[in-house]
């Protein structure tokens, strides 16, 4: 288990743990103290490239050698990552269906090469929905934004007899407070920044289009306008205020900027460049995309990208953190959240979405790694989110987790102008101790943890309150340096599982009790597994704490045959926040297979 601590008040991060399991009538697991990492080489419908990530233990000069000698030209240092270069190689086609599995291994075992990895053309789905709806027309004279008056996840408002709740963003901008200082990018797929509701608050040092390798993160328009995602969601966050045109975004005196990246072919070393772009002077990141929602798709960060999230969280904003908001995704009940290793990361706000009456989207996904959630829309014929559009034009129609995850940016923007000098982890905390339930208590799923903090799978801590996280911000305690613990679980012994019966491990730890990274009270909790198995979608996991909280790291996935299972995978779970880790753990592995 490795847990992130901060002095006496503690991060638990994860446990290790490998599930070797035999094709049987019955399957069996093996439970060993190590974590095993299995590589898969080939499937049907993945595309290489002929680029490699190579970190060497030189630079330049040594970068050019290689090059030379291997028969790749070499494309420079790829920025943000030190002595870590692109390589592409001569006379190898451009794209190839099979892995250059000699190629990598003749650089691998290169002495100047510390690691080498084959770029490989990444799926990566936009979150929003395609759905036609209509607005209420409850109107609120306080701006003269033509959509103003259908923003009512900003005012609270009354249409079709129910009573719709904001997320208190009003009384903060009566408080003064609309993001002005603050600096967002939102990674998408470019955005329309001379737009005449947006262009005030266009920052091109917060930009880049990693697509095209240029400094100009304009869409590129075609006969669909299928590059508007970005323009969308980043009118949610700064719309211009009173200039007669669309709405108001939440952070209207923001600085907002964009990482071109979506519109092309989507590699490691696309990711990494973007999550990594210029963070010392971005304070937050918004994604609104991530691996397909199908519900069969186990996907997330590679090298680069992992490393730059990591990056950016330990060492961007001059060390405070920069902020990484991303939707939780729209695979609805056949998928689960943290089968997307982008929003299972701990460097991450994965965030969810509800519907105007608080009630469950049919998109929204579950997963215990989900912190908060936001308003958004997607049922025909109900309210959805006001938004900017290409071509200067303005929308009513933006839904999916790509609408929620840009509203947390645009709160949280409001937040850091009350208070700039918190840091990544007092954002999750805020979060954490703010959020309102009341309003979405009549869903099922609820639950206590042993602090008395309520949470759900599918809404989080519950929908973000703007007011009560600035208050809570401008008297904020700044916590404690984060530290790691690491602590294996050392057991063997082979486990039947079988439809309806449950494989149980029991296992302790003190949380490195008298060690420097002494581990008191959780945040994050991931558990890193490995799992041969002949159905990987008919697998529910469970983690109980030792105060008897029950977590469900994985829900069924009835659309996931695969018989890979899971290799080194880290599910995330938020819902042990302020819990002690010392005593005794147990998680659960069922199969469920009803298919």
């Amino acid at each position: 288990m490795c847990m992130d601590h901060y002095n006496n008040d503690t991060t638990f991060r994860c446990y290790y743990f490998t599930f070797l399991t035999e094709a049987m009538s019955c399957a069996k697991f093996s439970i060993w103290f190590l974590c095993i990492l299995f590589h898969s080489h080939y499937s049907y419908g993945r595309h290489f490239t002929n680029d490699w990530a190579v970190q060497l233990n030189g630079g330049d000069d040594m970068a050019k050698q290689l090059a030379d000698e291997m028969g790749y030209y070499n494309l420079g240092q790829i920025r943000g990552f030190p002595n870590v270069y692109l390589l592409r190689k001569k006379e190898h086609p451009s794209r190839s269906k099979r892995e250059a599995k000699q190629l990598n291994k003749i650089l691998n075992e290169d002495p100047r090469v510390l690691w080498a990895e084959q770029q490989e053309i990444r799926v990566r789905d936009k979150r929003n929905l395609r759905l036609v709806g209509r607005n209420g027309d409850f109107y609120v004279n306080r701006f003269n934004d033509q959509l103003w008056p259908k923003e009512w996840y900003l005012h609270n408002s009354r249409s079709e007899n129910e009573i719709t709740r904001s997320m208190n963003v009003i009384p903060v901008w009566d408080m003064g407070y609309t993001g002005r200082g603050v600096v967002l990018s939102v990674m998408d797929d470019g955005l329309e920044w001379n737009h005449t509701d947006l262009i005030r608050n266009y920052d091109s040092r917060a930009s880049w289009d990693s697509n095209d390798n240029d400094p100009d993160p304009f869409p590129r328009y075609d006969d669909v306008d299928s590059n508007k995602h970005g323009t969308r969601c980043a009118g949610v966050i700064a719309m211009i205020e009173n200039n007669l045109k669309c709405g108001v975004g939440i952070a209207y005196n923001s600085k907002i900027g964009a990482i071109r990246m979506l519109d092309g072919p989507i590699t490691d070393v696309i990711e990494g460049l973007s999550i990594a772009f210029n963070i010392d002077y971005i304070d937050i990141f918004t994604a609104s995309w991530g691996p397909t929602d199908d519900g069969k798709t186990v996907d997330g960060p590679k090298t680069l990208a992992s490393k730059a999230l990591e990056k950016g969280a330990i060492i961007g904003r001059n060390g405070r953190g920069v902020i990484y908001i991303w939707a939780s995704g729209n695979g609805g009940f056949f998928d689960n959240c943290n089968c997307d290793g982008y929003v299972s990361s701990i460097y991450t706000l994965s965030i969810g979405s509800v519907s105007y009456a608080g009630k469950r989207l049919f998109y929204s996904e579950k997963c215990s790694s989900t912190i908060a959630t936001t308003y958004s829309s997607g049922y025909i014929g109900k309210n959805k989110i006001c938004a900017t559009d290409l071509h200067d034009k303005c929308t009513n129609q933006h839904s999916g987790t790509s609408a929620s995850a840009p509203m947390a940016a645009g709160i949280i923007a409001l937040v850091l102008e009350a208070n700039p000098y918190l840091t990544w982890r007092d954002i999750h905390h805020i979060i954490v101790w703010t959020t309102d339930v009341m309003p979405l208590l009549e869903n099922k799923g609820w639950k206590m943890n042993s602090i008395g903090l309520m949470y759900n799978s599918q809404f989080g801590f519950g929908l973000l309150n703007a007011e009560a996280m600035v208050k809570t911000a401008v008297k904020w305690e700044y916590l404690p340096q984060k530290t790691t613990c690491d602590v294996n679980a050392e057991v063997s012994f082979p486990v039947p599982i079988s439809s309806n019966k449950s494989a149980v491990i029991i296992f302790q730890t003190d949380g490195c009790r008298d060690t420097w990274n002494e581990v008191n009270y959780l945040e994050h909790v991931q558990v890193c597994l490995s799992i041969d198995y002949t159905v990987r979608g008919a697998l529910d996991l469970y983690l109980v704490s030792p105060s008897g909280t029950e977590t469900i790291l994985l829900t069924r996935r009835p659309k996931d045959k695969a018989i890979e299972g899971f290799k080194n995978w880290k599910f995330l779970t938020v819902h042990l926040w302020g819990e002690s880790p010392t005593g005794l753990w147990k998680l659960v592995i069922r199969d469920m297979v009803i298919f």
